[in-house]
């Protein structure tokens, strides 16, 4: 920090002590803009860390669908190792309603879009579907119905009785 010397010539006539403390703000002032800089470019470092799926995605061409609402999604599979929550065995039966996501989100589509993901979750071996790696979709009758494909993960089939 070099306080001896103003930084422009609007300051000349002013006494030393007023110059050398507008240098020493000035200084200050630049200091925390550097400050601010490597805040801001910490808070986009861990902002895309955490922006990283949290569900593996099987990378192949996305199915394209259009949603009742019109909207267009790209969901891609997401693989499902330990087996398919909607087998009616037990202890299937209450992995079920763990997938389902309570309270999650509904979107509507119609038939021909519900075979068309149906084929889709078949070809690949899988009940979830994923745009994002963040939210997941099932289908539970004319609906995609968000669901949590990590409950599947730790499952194991118990003996039915």
């Amino acid at each position: 920090m070099n306080i001896t010397q103003p930084s422009t010539e609007q300051w000349q006539h002013l006494p030393i002590y007023a110059r050398r403390a507008l240098q020493t703000l000035e200084d200050n002032i630049s200091d925390i803009e550097e400050i601010v800089a490597f805040n801001e470019r910490q808070a986009a470092l861990l902002n895309n860390q955490s922006k990283k799926p949290s569900m593996q995605l099987k990378l192949t061409a996305p199915l394209t669908i259009k949603t009742s609402s019109g909207k267009t999604l790209e969901l891609l599979p997401v693989p499902m190792d330990n087996g398919f929550p909607s087998g009616t065995i037990a202890p299937w039966h209450n992995l079920w309603c763990k997938f389902l996501k309570a309270g999650g989100q509904r979107i509507p589509c119609d038939g021909k879009q519900i075979n068309r993901i149906q084929q889709f979750m078949r070809e690949h071996g899988t009940e979830a579907l994923s745009e994002d790696g963040e939210v997941a979709f099932t289908v539970a009758g004319n609906e995609l119905v968000e669901c949590d494909p990590s409950v599947c993960m730790n499952a194991q089939e118990e003996p039915s009785i």
